[in-house]
């Protein structure tokens, strides 16, 4: 009888864990949300951007591909945590007897960055146009041309510009310095609203570590040091040479 007593104790209080523990991913859905959150509004889906205070109904990969705004939504999340990430403190490289290669004539360079993780990431939308006011129109309004959005490569902190070339021979994607964006296709501002053209551009990530090494006449090769953990980004591109990354239309009103 003790034993059964006991066993419903435990069961009980197993219970109560499960019921609360159960409800922390909500909570933290809610605190973490970036002011990101879809809605309906007269039957519409649309994405609201609290902080930025605009609305999205739409979204678009750079070859015209319809978005789902729930993917859409994610990406600007990870955008946005990728943003603080990368101008946090922490994301500072680590340095373990680094010591940047200074050739004389007589000793090869052979220093080298060894990847370990690569990813792509949608980033911040940029504001590609003019505001375009809808509300006396009787149709939507077109916005077929926006202005061009360029995105540049991005490094870690403290990297120089050799630590740059051997992470750019190295990565496992075709780099690229820099890219524009184009849209070739026609998006509308809805009847009766405000709104404007943003463009979210698609990076390729590398991180991982460099060795230094030096080859000398007499001595041999030997190790300099190594820094470990330090990244670039790469603006991703799509065919005829222009940025990958999405469309969309943001509403001010």
């Amino acid at each position: 009888m003790k034993n059964k007593a006991s066993f419903l104790l435990v069961a009980c209080l197993c219970c109560i864990v499960l019921v609360f523990s159960g409800s922390t991913p909500f909570a933290q859905a809610s605190n973490d949300d970036y002011g990101l959150k879809i809605i309906y509004e007269n039957g519409e889906k649309v994405l609201i951007d609290e902080k930025d205070n605009v609305k999205y109904y739409e979204a678009f990969k750079a070859d015209g591909t319809p978005v789902p705004l729930e993917k859409y939504m994610e990406s600007l999340k990870k955008g946005r945590i990728l943003a603080a990430q990368i101008s946090s403190k922490s994301n500072l490289y680590k340095n373990t007897d680094a010591e940047e290669l200074v050739n004389p004539l007589n000793v090869v360079d052979m220093s080298y960055y060894s990847e370990k993780q690569k990813w792509s990431e949608l980033m911040t939308p940029r504001k590609a146009s003019a505001d375009l006011n809808c509300t006396g129109s009787a149709l939507p309004c077109p916005i077929s041309k926006g202005e061009t959005i360029t995105s540049t490569e991005n490094w870690g902190a403290g990297l120089t510009a050799g630590d740059k070339s051997y992470i750019k021979a190295n990565a496992s994607f075709q780099w690229s310095t820099s890219s524009a964006s184009n849209l070739t296709y026609t998006l509308y501002v809805k009847i009766g609203r405000t709104g404007y053209l943003t463009f979210a551009p698609r990076y390729n990530f590398t991180k991982g570590n460099i060795t230094y090494m030096g080859c000398y006449p007499v001595t041999g090769c030997q190790t300099m040091g190594t820094k470990t953990d330090v990244w670039g980004a790469s603006p991703a591109k799509v065919a005829g040479d222009h940025a990958d990354g999405e469309f969309a239309i943001a509403y001010v009103n």
